[in-house]
């Protein structure tokens, strides 16, 4: 995104994206950071990259405008650094397709709003764009390549609910692709997101800048908890633009793929199955129970001679941290894993066992009305990291655990930052005591209900 207009542009290309921008935007950041993968075409001499989204979300509090180059595919020339085109959308590979019986240089995106796209990669000219999930915020792609809005969607009157969430249809894990089967083998995700604007929002630079309500709670958000997320993995015609075969998977999150030249597709699952798939047809030869959710993609590789396939198996990021539906999947410590035929190493099982929720000791007078103030507090601060409704996903502290020496010192680990070494920093230029106050009798609340709830289940 560009600079302060007030000081010289680093580029013509800068400049033609100013005009697309409104209000102090330098002053935010304004989103539009480089994303996921970055490409060479050594043909070309072109590097390919893509950027993030804006910032905040709305473009009713961004500004009117396309804002470039947010959320967008960019194409520089290797050796200056010099902007050849952009195309408004993100991350992306290379490939040579047969398309009406030529073959073809093509520039493939599975876009995290839904669409599959197909860009020349010398000019930036939009060849199709398909939708490879259910989508509802936009119809289609024009032949100007912008989408052709839903405009109930677009219309956000309260709330809307939007397909595909914001995790994306397809989101960062690496997808792959087998030059033989013509197919591109992604993990999808088939979820929705509930989107409601701040009101009154104003920009805050110590925190986020989305502009999304995420203390909502009107009734559009009964009708979004109804829904249940769940996921694919989908082998992807690339030439044809249609899905081929799908597996639907047991949970809605998956790793990134690998493809062979064996005519194998590999993948991790939330539930910490690493499978080996049959490349035409998607069925299942193999697999392997790591006991830990795996996000990162299979690699291979040889030594002496002998193929290997290992995998970094972990699950976090900020679907678990939040402990949203579309984050489930077994958390644990990380490992490394590798594989041969003939292997015959074996792993100890490994179960996170959850311990009941002890009913608090410490007392803080809150009333009904200071709850719900302490349930948008920390919705908005919180949730991010310690997980909706204070439950966590695993991966960071649950606080309805917390002790009656840890209650003791909230202020101080909020505002303070003494817990700074242990990754909670301090929100001092974002929260006052009281407001701390206000999230730690929402947190106690919670933590009684837990507990209540555990002793009458017995």
């Amino acid at each position: 995104m560009p600079g302060d207009p007030a000081k010289p542009f680093e580029s013509e290309a800068m400049r033609r994206a100013a005009a697309t921008w409104s209000g102090e935007w330098w002053k935010a950041g304004g989103g539009g950071t480089a994303w996921d993968a970055i490409v060479y075409d050594p043909d070309l001499d072109f590097v390919f990259f893509g950027t993030g989204n804006g910032s905040p979300w709305y473009d009713r509090l961004r500004g009117k405008g396309d804002d470039l180059y947010v959320a967008s595919i960019v194409a520089l020339r290797a050796d200056t650094g010099e902007q050849v085109w952009a195309y408004q959308t993100q991350p992306l590979m290379l490939a040579t397709l047969t398309i009406e019986g030529q073959q073809r240089r093509v520039l493939m995106q599975a876009n995290k709003n839904g669409f599959f796209y197909e860009l020349d990669p010398a000019t930036g000219k939009l060849i199709s764009a398909r939708p490879y999930a259910e989508i509802n915020w936009a119809k289609g792609i024009d032949s100007n390549g912008r989408p052709i809005e839903n405009a109930a969607v677009r219309e956000l009157k309260d709330a809307t609910i939007v397909k595909p969430s914001s995790a994306g249809a397809h989101n960062w894990h690496p997808l792959s692709f087998n030059p033989v089967t013509g197919l591109v083998y992604m993990g999808t995700l088939d979820a929705t997101s509930l989107q409601a604007v701040t009101a009154g929002w104003k920009i805050n630079l110590h925190d986020q800048t989305t502009g999304l309500d995420r203390g909502y709670v009107g009734p559009v958000r009964k009708q979004w908890l109804a829904l249940k997320p769940s996921g694919r993995l989908v082998a992807w015609d690339a030439a044809a633009q249609r899905e081929a075969w799908h597996v639907d998977l047991p949970d809605p999150g998956s790793g990134g793929t690998l493809s062979t030249a064996g005519s194998l597709v590999f993948q991790g699952r939330a539930d910490g199955k690493l499978s080996a798939y049959q490349a035409a047809d998607g069925k299942l030869l193999w697999e392997f129970d790591t006991g830990i959710g795996i996000m990162a993609p299979p690699m291979t590789y040889e030594v002496d001679g002998k193929q290997y396939i290992a995998v970094l198996a972990g699950w976090g990021g900020p679907e678990v941290l939040g402990n949203r539906a579309t984050g489930k999947g077994k958390v644990a410590p990380g490992k490394l894993l590798s594989f041969a035929l003939g292997g015959t190493a074996t792993l100890p099982p490994y179960e996170r066992v959850v311990q009941p929720v002890p009913m608090p000791t410490f007392q803080l007078a809150a009333s009904k009305p200071d709850m719900e103030k302490g349930r948008v507090l920390y919705a908005t601060f919180c949730a991010r990291c310690h997980g909706a409704e204070v439950a966590s996903g695993g991966a960071v502290f649950d606080l309805r655990y917390a002790p009656e020496e840890t209650h003791q010192k909230f202020e101080q680990i909020a505002l303070g930052g003494t817990a700074r070494e242990f990754g909670m920093p301090s929100f001092s230029e974002d929260l006052t005591s009281a407001q701390v106050r206000l999230i730690q009798g929402y947190v106690l609340d919670r933590a009684r209900e837990a507990a209540r709830t555990e002793v009458s289940s017995r």
